[in-house]
């Protein structure tokens, strides 16, 4: 106990009368209790530590498995924003063709297409995939291939593809 005093002490949190009074009281305690009860309840005491120092090392551990799980999230949108930004197809689509399709959200969007860019989506040459992280959300044409790689990594963001369907059995 001497100690706890002394860090009481020089914190400044007690009197050295009162840090002296509370020593003896503890002391008293300890006698009265015997030194079985004493020994009894340090042994209650560290156990009581450990448990919490158990609960604390399982909450870091779960804290990291949640910051590495986003930190992989965040990689795969990167990935897919990469991929689909980087292979969009931008020029000469616009046209008179509302092609809807359905967003994560569940609503009905459409691009405004012309008859060639709607023949590729319908075709399944092309596909409407979503950019992750914009805000509203960006979507863009892109080759089959791409929204085949896109699909692989994450497929939440491919939001209209009629390519590489499973076989069916009537060929």
């Amino acid at each position: 106990m001497g100690n706890l005093r002394d860090e009481l002490l020089k914190k400044g949190l007690v009197s050295e009368g009162r840090a002296r009074e509370l020593a003896n009281r503890e002391r008293a305690r300890k006698k009265k209790l015997g030194k079985r009860a004493a020994a009894d309840e340090k042994a209650t005491l560290e156990q009581a530590r450990a448990r919490q120092e158990q609960a604390r090392r399982e909450a870091d551990r779960r804290r990291e498995l949640e910051r590495l799980d986003q930190q992989a999230y965040a990689e795969v949108r990167a990935r897919v924003a990469q991929l689909v930004g980087d292979h969009a197809i931008c020029e000469g689509i616009r046209g008179p063709r509302k092609f809807h399709f359905v967003t994560r959200n569940k609503t009905i969007l459409y691009l405004d297409l012309n008859d060639a860019a709607a023949g590729q989506l319908e075709d399944g040459r092309a596909a409407i995939c979503e950019i992750p992280g914009t805000e509203p959300e960006v979507f863009r044409l892109v080759p089959a291939r791409i929204a085949e790689k896109v699909r692989e990594i994450d497929p939440t963001w491919v939001r209209f593809f009629e390519g590489a369907r499973p076989e069916s059995g009537n060929s």
